[in-house]
């Protein structure tokens, strides 16, 4: 048995409210929308739609998702109405090929601005894909390249987990907004508050104003100044200090004889702390001593 609040939370989502406040009003965030009762994979949806023709800034939401993608073709479901799935996509028009891989990192920041503003909660950023609260998995981040009419656009899938409880994480080191003493379950309000952030800071991304999104990242991002271990294709693996996050995204790894590798997330296969560990615990530097909110993470160049 669930508690009352927990019950309410996992009701499913309110097409007519989330139409009315993305899609039926000025300025609108969202071109057009879909909310299913239950997908496989909101992703694989969107995918399908946007090379049939969806318009930029096309959602697919859903009650509920059983085949839910992750990198590297990992799929996860979680207890219906637990989670909330988003996908979203955009043209990757007047923007250089360059800097499509910032959008992971700029989902990530919109995330981090949803559970911060909306839930009440201080998240952090865990390269190259997830978002992090007290040092656990709150949300994990997959983008993938569609063909289209109009030329190559990308969409971002986000799941947060909302209301699940500690017998139904995925893994250990994984959380929810519920776990994590959120001030709200409401997936309808938590969809509206990321996908309003997703714009806003997709707009900075299409205007080339990567700077500001890049280092307000990198301020988030507890990978920075870590002792981290990469394992690459082909059994290749990368043991050093995370220095920095590069112009295109990729991360700045320097090993032990002093060398520094540049690590993508398209080719990472496997990043944690090399003492085996999934993270620290949020407000933590990578030695365990309390960081202040307001300074750059330890090694951050």
């Amino acid at each position: 048995m669930h508690e009352p609040s927990v019950t309410q939370s996992r009701e499913p989502l309110s097409a007519s409210k989330l139409q009315a406040e993305l899609v039926d009003v000025s300025a609108a965030p969202v071109s057009e929308l879909r909310v299913l009762a239950e997908t496989g994979s909101t992703n694989a949806e969107l995918m399908e739609w946007a090379t049939a023709g969806a318009p930029d800034y096309a959602v697919v939401t859903a009650s509920h998702q059983t085949a839910g993608q992750g990198r590297l073709g990992r799929s996860f479901e979680g207890a219906p109405g637990s989670v909330l799935p988003v996908s979203m996509v955009f043209s990757t028009e007047g923007v250089s090929p360059e800097q499509w891989s910032l959008i992971s990192l700029l989902a990530g920041l919109a995330v981090a601005d949803t559970l911060r503003e909306t839930c009440g909660l201080a998240p952090e950023l865990k390269w190259p894909n997830d978002v992090l609260v007290d040092g656990r998995k709150i949300c994990g981040i997959l983008t993938q390249a569609a063909n289209t009419k109009q030329g190559t656009a990308l969409v971002v899938g986000i799941g947060i987990n909302v209301a699940m409880t500690e017998a139904e994480l995925p893994v250990p080191h994984a959380t929810s907004v519920l776990l994590a003493g959120g001030t709200t379950l409401d997936r309808n309000d938590i969809a509206v508050a990321l996908i309003r952030a997703l714009r806003h800071r997709q707009n900075l991304w299409r205007d080339g104003n990567v700077t500001e999104l890049l280092a307000e990242y990198r301020e988030k991002c507890t990978t920075l100044g870590a002792e981290v271990r990469a394992e690459l294709p082909g059994d290749k693996v990368i043991v050093g200090k995370a220095e920095d996050i590069n112009d295109g995204g990729s991360l700045i790894v320097r090993d032990a004889a002093g060398g520094k590798h540049v690590v993508t997330a398209g080719d990472v296969q496997h990043l944690r702390r090399s003492d085996g560990s999934y993270a620290e615990p949020a407000g933590k530097d990578p030695q365990n001593q309390p960081r202040g909110k307001d300074l750059p993470p330890e090694g951050l160049a």
